[in-house]
């Protein structure tokens, strides 16, 4: 299954900015969110603070 991930900066709670986003293969959410942690790790010196992965309709299944 594809999973979308997006690494989000919440500047002030006022707007969230994407960061970087990218498509996955995997085949259960929970490894589609185990790479989002990651990523969130690797993108948190550019200042992000939050991580969603989404299902091919869009739909939010995790938000870290």
């Amino acid at each position: 299954m594809q999973f979308h991930i997006e690494i989000t900066c919440d500047a002030a709670g006022v707007s969230i900015k994407v960061i970087y986003r990218t498509v996955v293969d995997e085949m259960t959410p929970f490894r589609a969110k185990t790479k989002a942690g990651a990523l969130l790790n690797l993108y948190a010196g550019r200042g992000a603070n939050g991580a969603r992965v989404l299902d091919q309709k869009n739909n939010e299944l995790f938000k870290l």
